[in-house]
């Protein structure tokens, strides 16, 4: 009885080593793509402050609509040097002052059933590929001075990862590993959310004139063709 049970174990355990080394090797060939609706601001067009100003920072990650306080953690520094980068607050930190900046980033992970996909795709070696999408909510708050009107502002960015043999995604541009992929995430959808804030009438900003393309010059009118004179008849 005890050598019966001794190999239901040991078939149970060998299973589980087999599935997770699946799944490791299905990471293997995972890529991490970042969508393209959202790309970096050049300098040019930043909004312009003429008097920035010290604003408090509070953010929180989220992950369907719960805080990550271990993500919080760490994407909290991008968010910060994204704020400063902005040129609109002349320094940002924990410290109260009389403006207050609220980011709130919610991730909606792919819908449930995704996690079997990715198994199934580790037990074909990769030969059945997978495509995952995670979706994020910025939402942006800025509270000028205690008592006054509340300037708001929510953008949406995703994250897409191929698992196994697939197709790369549309409108999308890959990223060096998950990492740099939620960096660079972050790093866009807070400077877009937050000069588009910028730019609104309550904050002050002054956004950049659009460049003015001269229109090409028209062509040169062709020259009529010479007429010879009619010969006279013999």
């Amino acid at each position: 009885m005890f050598k019966q049970i001794a190999r239901r174990v040991r078939g149970v355990f060998a299973a589980f080593v087999l599935g997770v080394g699946l799944m490791a090797g299905t990471a293997a060939f995972a890529a991490s793509y970042i969508d393209t609706s959202l790309p970096d601001l050049t300098p040019e067009q930043l909004v312009k402050v003429a008097q920035p100003k010290p604003v408090q920072l509070l953010f929180e990650f989220q992950t369907k609509g719960a805080t990550n306080q271990r993500a919080t953690t760490q994407i909290k520094a991008w968010v910060v040097d994204t704020a400063q980068k902005s040129g609109l607050f002349s320094a940002v930190g924990d410290a109260p002052t009389d403006g207050l900046l609220t980011i709130t980033i919610n991730n909606l992970p792919a819908p449930a059933g995704t996690a079997s996909q990715g198994f199934v795709t580790g037990l074909t070696f990769g030969l059945k590929g997978t495509t995952v999408t995670d979706h994020y909510d910025c939402v942006i708050e800025y509270t000028p001075a205690p008592g006054a009107p509340k300037i708001s502002r929510t953008l949406h960015h995703s994250i897409i990862t191929t698992l196994g043999a697939t197709s790369p995604p549309e409108n999308a541009v890959k990223a060096k590993n998950i990492m740099a992929a939620v960096e660079t995430m972050v790093r866009q959808v807070v400077a877009h959310g937050l000069n588009d804030l910028g730019a609104d009438p309550a904050f002050g900003g002054v956004a950049p004139t659009p460049a003015i393309v001269p229109e090409p010059a028209a062509a040169p009118a062709a020259e009529p063709a010479p007429v010879s004179p009619p010969v006279a008849a013999q």
